[in-house]
C-alpha cells in the first residue's frame, strides 16, 4: 500500500510538472523585443511568473511581472504586467451581507494590492484586461491614458436577498469619449464577452485598432464514433450457497461520442458522454442432486455513459483517466435455462424478472493524438443472477478506439 503511495504521488508530481514551450516573445523594460519559447499553460489562473527560453540559449528562466512589460504567445494571446488594487469581497451574498445599501456604503475595504499579469482582451484606446485571482473570481480591468482602472462589481447580500451593485457601468461610461457614448453599456453584463464586444466597438469607434486572442475562453465539442471489444463476467450463488464466477465472454462494442471540453487550462477537463451497445451474454450451470440446470443469459442495453475526463498530458499524444456512471436500458432478452440429466433438456423461461434498467459505475484511462483515440476501462454493473436476494456486482473490461469527426 505504502509503494502504491508513493508511486501516485510521483506521478503527480511528474505530470503537474509537464512544460508546454510554444513560441513567443517578451518586451522588457527597455521596449526591447526578445523572442524565445514560453511555457504556456493555458492559465485558468492569472499567472504570477512564466518560464522562458530565450533563442539561441538552452537555459530556462522564471519572470516574473516586474521583469517585463508583456508577454505573446504568438497567434494565441497577450499577458500585459500590471500592480493594481483591487477589492477581495466574495461574490457570495451569505459571506457578503449588509442590512442596508448604506451599510454597504460604509463597509471597511479590504483592498489587495497585486502584480500579475493580466490577459490582454482588447488593444487600443482603451486595453481591457482579465485577472483572475486564487479564488477563481474574475475581475476587469480598463488603461485609458495610461491611467489603470479596475472595474467594481459586487454580489451581496442586502436583508438577505442577493444585489448586484453594477458600479463598473458608470465606470465604463465615464471614459467613452462623447462621439462614441451611444454605445450601449446599461445592460453591458460583468463577462469576458459582453465586455470585450463593448470595448472593440469603442475602440473601433475612435478608429483604434483592436486584438482578436479571445477563443481561448471558449469550450468546445467534440463527436465522434467508438468501437471495440469488451469481456465480462457475472457472479452466481450455486446450489451449496458458494459465490462463483461464471466464464469470461467477449462482446463488440459500437457507439456515438458527445463530448464538452472545457475551455482554458489547456483543454485538461472534459464531460464525457457517450452511447453505447452492452450485450450481457455469459453462461453457467449450478449442479442438482438429481439434475442440473444450465443457465444461458443474453440480453442487450443501450448504455448511456457519463464521464469527467481528466488529462495529465495534453501534448500529441494525450494520456488521460476517466470516471463516471452508466445508466443501462434493456431493449433485448433472449435468456433461458435448460434442465439437464432429469426430464426434458427443454428451454425453459428463467423465472426471476430483472428491472429494465441497471446503474453502473465506469473508471478508465486513456490516450489520443489528433482525431484519433483508445481507451482501456473497467466496470462495475449489477449483476445478472437467479436469486432475488443477491446482489454481486457484474465485472466488465473493454478496450475501445474512437475517432473524431469534431475535434
Amino acid at each position: 500500500m505504502k509503494k502504491l503511495t508513493l508511486l501516485l504521488v510521483l506521478t503527480s508530481f511528474v505530470v503537474s510538472a509537464q512544460k508546454n514551450f510554444q513560441k513567443g516573445y517578451l518586451i522588457n523594460t527597455r521596449k526591447d523585443t526578445i523572442k524565445g519559447l514560453i511555457d504556456y499553460q493555458e492559465w485558468k489562473k492569472s499567472p504570477l511568473s512564466i518560464n522562458f527560453k530565450e533563442n539561441n540559449l538552452p537555459t530556462e528562466k522564471t519572470i516574473v511581472p516586474q521583469d517585463i512589460i508583456s508577454f505573446t504567445i504568438e497567434g494565441v494571446e497577450t499577458y500585459v504586467s500590471k500592480t493594481f488594487e483591487y477589492e477581495k469581497l466574495p461574490r457570495n451574498f451569505t459571506k457578503s451581507s449588509f442590512g442596508t445599501l448604506t451599510d454597504y456604503a460604509k463597509r471597511t475595504k479590504d483592498m489587495k494590492s497585486q502584480s500579475a499579469f493580466l490577459r490582454l482582451l482588447s488593444d487600443g484606446n482603451i486595453n481591457l484586461m482579465t485577472f483572475i485571482d486564487s479564488d477563481d473570481e474574475e475581475h476587469f480591468l480598463i488603461e485609458k491614458d495610461k491611467e489603470l482602472t479596475t472595474l467594481i462589481f459586487h454580489v451581496v447580500g442586502i436583508s438577505n436577498n442577493a444585489t448586484d451593485l453594477n458600479q463598473y457601468r458608470n465606470q465604463l461610461q465615464n471614459v467613452l469619449e462623447a462621439k462614441c457614448k451611444t454605445l450601449y453599456t446599461e445592460m453591458v453584463p460583468y463577462k469576458a464577452t459582453a465586455l470585450k464586444n463593448l470595448i472593440d466597438n469603442y475602440n473601433g469607434c475612435v478608429d483604434s485598432k483592436k486584438v482578436e486572442n479571445f477563443e481561448q475562453d471558449e469550450g468546445r465539442f467534440q463527436f465522434g464514433v467508438m468501437a471495440g471489444l469488451s469481456t465480462s463476467t457475472s457472479p452466481y450463488i450455486s446450489r451449496l450457497n458458494v459465490a462463483e464466477n461464471a466464464p469470461w465472454f467477449y462482446t463488440p462494442v459500437v457507439g456515438v461520442v458527445l463530448n464538452y471540453v472545457f475551455a482554458r487550462e489547456r483543454g485538461k477537463v472534459a464531460i464525457q458522454n457517450e452511447i453505447q451497445n452492452y450485450r450481457f451474454e455469459t453462461k453457467y450451470a449450478i449442479i442438482g442432486s438429481t439434475y442440473n440446470t444450465l443457465y444461458t443469459f443474453d440480453k442487450t442495453y443501450i448504455g448511456v455513459n457519463n464521464m469527467i475526463r481528466y488529462s495529465f498530458v495534453v501534448n500529441k499524444p494525450s494520456v488521460y483517466m476517466l470516471a463516471g456512471i452508466s445508466n443501462l436500458f434493456e431493449v433485448s432478452d433472449k435468456s433461458y435455462k435448460q434442465l439437464i440429466g432429469f426430464g426434458s433438456g427443454d428451454k425453459r423461461e428463467i423465472e426471476v424478472i430483472e428491472p429494465k434498467y441497471k446503474p453502473g459505475l465506469i473508471f478508465g484511462m486513456g490516450s489520443a493524438w489528433d482525431k484519433f483515440g483508445i481507451e482501456a476501462r473497467f466496470s462495475l454493473i449489477t449483476a445478472l443472477t437467479t436469486f432475488d436476494n443477491f446482489t454481486g456486482l457484474k465485472k466488465e473490461i473493454s478496450i475501445v478506439g474512437k475517432y473524431y469527426i469534431k475535434k
